[in-house]
């Protein structure tokens, strides 16, 4: 349906006549694609047109008659003929109108409402995803006669799957195939009717989208035999045989509003939930928490809206086992050492680690200093056998001895200063999801007489090689000179015929 601004929620109104064809037993689900928002009632006030909506259908060829003489509907009534028709309603609308539309669905049960993409590209996808969304969706709807409806207070708690049971939660997202949704209906009178009578009323509970509902005929008594207007009131002096024994207190209800007063003892109603008893029917055993759809996840009773947990199972719930064997790791200790079991889980104490042992921890062992501890550990222990057992305390990572640390290509290099002399060389192997240790079985040892004669054998053997250096250069100077006495070089001056002759100078 594409509807322009001025029709939508009449057309989607008017859609919902019987003579559109559909199955009472298939699904009813209503498509809106519009790039607008829509009239809503009130909005012809100022042209004038005060007249009420009458909830029927006003369309003739397409067209609205009732423009200029009738208000739009209201989303009270759309929302009452969607519930009555048992229809989905998925409105597909423009990136613009989405906020607009998205207010409305806590207003109109079974809606949803999707972003539609230009030309309509992920109509097919929106529609399956929405279908998929509202079919997991299990939510009550609780009809009485308008003329009733002031009268009585009406409270629905949902027992979800999932064990939440949220008062006044009428709705229960995401249950899979096969899953069962108990809803938690308690009906209230707040007044007698004017007339005095005990007329029966009926309350109806409608699943939103099926085709079915249930029908509950509420019993009012409000003709009591022991006043002589007809109507009882909360006054301790009419009926006090009758009821002030059925109350826990003066101001409370009767029977806790589970049950009815015979003989001045209450009997409890039943429930599909289970039972109800005490002496005020104030107590039963499916009030309590419940975890994946159990009362006290099946490790309890439920007892004054309490769980009384079966041994070997605590907390409010009954959820957390006592025992830590699902905590303890590969190594035999809990949480790898770094953390506690809470409820059979692990929780870390550096928020830095993770994984199911908290053994995980991709940072906390980038340095060489914070490997120390552990090669400590495996040194003071002789680097034996024994030692791999003894130090898993301190230690997180694996730890392997090798004899030539220097054989290993993959890691990082570290060294680990065992005493004023000798440092121990380990390498860090950070590649899986638990680091390893490789420590060297050899330590490497420097002594400072050792340094002392290095530095002296380097300085003596300079200062020899740097003489001997002098030496030949003089001696092949000295060479060089004395080749001039025996072969005197004569150059003569032109300008002044003198003759200079070079002597070698012994």
């Amino acid at each position: 349906m594409l509807n322009t601004h001025s029709c939508r929620f009449v057309k989607l109104d008017s859609s919902l006549q019987k003579d559109i064809g559909w199955r009472p037993e298939a699904k009813h689900l209503l498509l809106v694609m519009t790039d607008q928002p829509s009239h809503l009632a009130l909005d012809s006030k100022l042209s004038g047109i005060v007249v009420p909506h009458d909830g029927r259908c006003h369309l003739e060829d397409n067209i609205y008659s009732q423009t200029t003489t009738m208000e739009h509907p209201t989303i009270a009534q759309l929302a009452e003929k969607l519930v009555e028709n048992n229809v989905y309603s998925i409105f597909a609308v423009d990136q613009l109108q989405y906020r607009w539309y998205e207010d409305l669905l806590d207003l109109i049960p079974g809606s949803y409402v999707g972003r539609l993409f230009p030309k309509a590209s992920n109509l097919k996808d929106l529609v399956v995803h929405a279908y998929k969304k509202l079919l997991s969706d299990v939510e009550v709807q609780i009809g009485l006669e308008d003329s009733q409806a002031q009268r009585f207070r009406v409270s629905v708690t949902a027992l979800c799957p999932d064990g939440s049971t949220v008062s006044g939660n009428t709705k229960c997202s995401g249950v899979r195939p096969k899953q069962t949704v108990f809803f938690k209906v308690t009906v209230g009178m707040i007044e007698c009717p004017v007339d005095g009578g005990d007329r029966d009323v009926v309350m109806s509970v409608r699943p939103v989208g099926f085709n079915e509902s249930v029908s509950v005929r509420i019993r009012q008594s409000c003709v009591c035999g022991c006043a002589q207007t007809g109507r009882c009131r909360d006054d301790p002096s009419d009926c006090p045989a009758e009821t002030s024994a059925c109350r826990a207190h003066r101001s409370a209800a009767v029977c806790s509003g589970r049950g009815v007063c015979k003989c001045a003892s209450c009997v409890c109603d039943s429930s599909r939930l289970g039972n109800i008893y005490g002496k005020f029917c104030e107590m039963d055993d499916f009030s309590c928490p419940y975890v994946k759809g159990l009362v006290c996840g099946g490790h309890g009773q439920c007892v004054s809206g309490e769980c009384v947990c079966l041994p070997g199972w605590t907390g409010e719930s009954c959820d957390c086992p006592v025992s830590t064997e699902s905590c303890v790791s590969d190594d035999g200790l809990i949480c790898s050492g770094w953390g506690k079991c809470v409820c059979g889980k692990c929780v870390c104490d550096d928020a830095r680690r993770s994984g199911a042992f908290c053994e995980k921890c991709s940072i906390c062992y980038s340095s060489c200093q914070s490997h120390w501890s552990c090669v400590k550990c495996h040194l003071s222990k002789g680097l034996g056998s024994d030692a791999l057992q003894l130090c898993n305390h301190s230690c997180a990572p694996a730890v392997e001895y090798v004899d030539d640390i220097t054989e290993l290509v993959r890691g990082k290099y570290c060294l680990y200063p065992s005493s004023e002399k000798c440092q121990h060389r380990f390498l860090m192997d950070l590649a899986s999801d638990r680091p390893q240790l490789h420590i060297s079985r050899h330590p490497v040892c420097v002594w400072s007489r050792r340094y002392f004669k290095t530095f002296l054998s380097t300085f003596l053997l300079t200062v020899t090689l740097g003489i001997g250096m002098l030496a030949v250069v003089r001696q092949l100077l000295r060479a060089r000179n004395c080749s001039w006495q025996s072969n005197p070089d004569q150059q003569f001056d032109h300008s002044r015929k003198v003759m200079r002759v070079h002597l070698c100078v012994q």
